[in-house]
């Protein structure tokens, strides 16, 4: 995919990607078209892509909450063992900027919540109709089909073996 090494996520000219949702959408048009046929590349980009969302969260969570002295994890623990969890609401509440973490969802449930509230004090009503949409990732046997379909066009040795 990556001759030499040259337009992946990083490369001696260039260095790092700055922006990878851009990397990729570059790529999804390159002139040969060998990104947008292949079959497991897209999955390949969506890990590097949330891999740098997760992990430029964390570090944005170590600068502001434990500032330039941090406590060591035999500190962390201790603080839980006295009954000190403050720390663990601060965690949960930097990690609802992270796209379908539990925090997230309970960050998007509170939201719900608020508006409904606001609704029905204004005297709107409750709501009279509500609809959610999920593939239900995990239980959908359509896009499992699709992966091993995939995994297996490009693993010789997996398809042999499936």
């Amino acid at each position: 995919m990556f001759p030499g090494g040259i337009g992946g996520t990083y490369d001696e000219k260039r260095g790092e990607v700055p922006n990878y949702l851009e990397w990729a959408r570059h790529l999804l048009k390159f002139f040969d078209g060998r990104f947008e046929r292949h079959r497991i590349w897209s999955f390949y980009t969506n890990n590097v892509i949330s891999q740098r969302e997760t992990s430029s969260g964390g570090e944005f969570f170590l600068r502001n909450f434990l500032g330039s002295n941090p406590p060591t994890l035999n500190e962390l623990k201790e603080r839980i063992k006295k009954g000190d969890t403050t720390f663990i609401s601060k965690i949960q509440h930097f990690s609802s900027k992270m796209r379908g973490s539990p925090a997230f969802w309970r960050q998007q449930r509170h939201h719900l919540t608020t508006w409904m509230n606001y609704h029905a004090q204004q005297k709107h009503g409750p709501p009279t109709l509500f609809l959610t949409f999920s593939c239900a990732e995990n239980h959908w046997s359509d896009l499992a089909d699709i992966l091993a379909e995939r995994t297996r066009a490009h693993n010789p040795v997996m398809s042999k073996n499936l």
